[in-house]
């Protein structure tokens, strides 16, 4: 079916629907008198098609749901999404691997972060204003830290603070840097105790956090950080190896969670606090949980930017 891309769209269409319908009877998504879900249409995009189907009066969503594997299998897709609205489920099949992107400027709020891209090659923000603090966990070389590189170049109109970065990371951010876990404890101190309100956002990207919690009066600093600093127009970006709640007791604060590829797959589903389908990940992937579930990639950043 990986012939979207060079072949007329009529005859792909014409392709696509033999296949759905071929779907309906091998699953049984048909009725004792034979009729079968009503194909609605079937758009062709660069990264595969969309379809949308009537399910009314022939089988639940959950039969669908059930079959998304087959489905998957049928067409060769890299993924597919379901969604379902009044019997009408919408199936999202892609095909087509995006491949390898360079990061390029977005042009977004100073309170929406560019996280990285999904497999349609769009782009997967997080709103602070909506999900506040973003946490991020994964091994050394996952991907997380260019992860979040990207998202503070990205941005514009925003302070940022580093706190325990050091100067080989982050190169392309302009920040204030602090280090050193005295340094550190008062910075905190200061935002807790002498807290207002700031006309542009303040970042504060908080590094190697399995570290930093084992000092309790940081902990603690970041735990009451995280309670008030949304009101402040600040938010927290917190990185570590692993943020559950064994090891970092405010995980449930940060409102988007991103992992990357941990020791044990069970870390994945543990930090997001949902169930995945699959949790394999590969260097440069990511799960993003944020107003719904997102697998992504992370940008190229060229060093020169």
């Amino acid at each position: 079916m990986k012939v979207i891309n060079y072949i007329g769209k009529k005859y792909c269409k014409h392709l696509i629907k033999d296949n759905l319908e071929y779907f309906f009877k091998e699953c049984n998504l048909c009725t004792k008198d034979n009729k079968t879900p009503y194909i609605i249409n079937i758009e062709i995009k660069e990264w595969g098609f969309t379809t949308s189907i009537d399910i009314s009066g022939v089988c639940g969503y959950t039969v669908v749901e059930n079959n998304k594997d087959y489905l998957k299998q049928l067409f060769k897709a890299i993924d597919i999404k379901l969604s379902n609205y009044k019997a009408i489920v919408t199936l999202e099949i892609i095909l087509v691997d995006p491949g390898d992107l360079l990061y390029k400027p977005y042009i977004l709020p100073s309170t929406k972060l560019l996280i990285g891209y999904n497999y349609k090659g769009e782009p997967l923000v997080a709103d602070m204003l909506k999900t506040p603090h973003i946490g991020v966990q994964g091994l050394s070389n996952s991907g997380k830290s260019k992860m979040v590189e990207t998202a503070l170049i990205n941005l514009i109109d925003s302070d940022i603070t580093l706190l325990n970065v050091f100067k080989d990371d982050f190169k392309g951010v302009q920040a204030i840097r602090i280090n050193g876990n005295d340094n550190i404890l008062e910075y905190l101190k200061n935002l807790v105790n002498e807290p207002k309100e700031r006309v542009k956002p303040l970042y504060v990207v908080i590094d190697e956090l399995n570290v930093l919690n084992n000092d309790k009066k940081i902990s603690a600093s970041i735990l009451s950080l995280l309670g008030q600093a949304r009101h402040y127009n600040i938010y927290v970006i917190g990185i570590g190896q692993t943020l559950l709640k064994e090891n970092c007791k405010y995980k449930h604060l940060f409102n988007v969670r991103v992992t990357f590829k941990v020791i044990d797959k069970s870390m994945v589903t543990a930090f997001l606090g949902c169930s995945i389908e699959n949790t394999d990940l590969q260097q440069r992937e990511f799960f993003l949980y944020a107003d719904n579930i997102h697998r992504g990639k992370t940008y190229f950043l060229n060093d020169i930017i």
